[in-house]
């Protein structure tokens, strides 16, 4: 985009990790979507096109290449990329036109449903699989989106607001109990204050460094219960 020069890329790791590289004389002009082999210094980057089928650090390039015709299609209603099922622990990168990015697990992936349509082409031009309890799952890969605010709410942990929200700066912070600890939270411009008052049943997919809490799903106030063992 037009904070870059001629000779620099932004990528985005498996890791999460995002950079701007310059590229070296001997890297390849770099094709959005795909994913290459980087070496060199940051300042001084070669990057190298995968070859289909070969194995890197344990993980088979399944797709290496944006085609001309017949792209890979992710489909999370079948939980697949191309015919390979995606494992819920892999990590998949979701990136738009215009270079923005995020990670987002496979379970999150496959809990994406038709609300979700505007993934956009959906297609996938970086595949990497590798054997999950003796099946052979989707580990990582890239899918273009129109937009990255979408991820399915497959809650992968879940927690109870022990301290209701306050708003500073459009952003969200309260305070949760995640079964072992309090966390102190921010949320992201979501929602209200209304939506995260003590009590409240929350899933969320993760609590970054800064601890930025994402896609949380909302399960309501959690009221007393009583033990009625006669009617089980």
């Amino acid at each position: 985009n037009n904070s870059l020069t001629g000779d620099q890329v932004r990528v985005r790791y498996f890791d999460g990790t995002l950079k701007t590289l310059t590229m070296s004389d001997k890297s390849e002009t770099p094709t959005q979507g795909v994913a290459y082999k980087i070496t060199g210094s940051d300042d001084n980057a070669k990057l190298e096109s995968l070859t289909k089928d070969k194995e890197y650090n344990g993980y088979k390039a399944i797709v290496v290449a944006k085609k001309t015709s017949g792209n890979v299609t992710a489909d999370p209603s079948n939980s697949k990329i191309g015919e390979t099922k995606v494992d819920d622990n892999a990590v998949i990168i979701l990136y738009t036109e215009n270079g923005r990015s995020k990670i987002i697990t496979g379970k999150q992936f496959n809990a994406l449903n038709t609300r979700d349509a505007d993934l956009g082409s959906k297609e996938s031009y970086a595949v990497f699989a590798k054997k999950s309890n003796g099946l052979n799952r989707v580990q990582m890969a890239a899918i273009k989106v129109s937009k990255t605010d979408v991820s399915g709410n497959s809650s992968d942990n879940y927690a109870y607001i022990v301290s209701s929200a306050y708003e500073n700066n459009g952003d969200l912070h309260y305070t949760i109990w995640n079964g072992s600890e309090n966390i102190d939270v921010v949320e992201k411009n979501n929602t209200t204050t209304s939506d995260r008052q003590k009590g409240v049943l929350i899933g969320y997919s993760n609590i970054d460094s800064d601890k930025v809490i994402t896609d949380v799903t909302d399960y309501s106030t959690v009221s007393n219960a009583y033990a009625v063992p006669s009617s089980n």
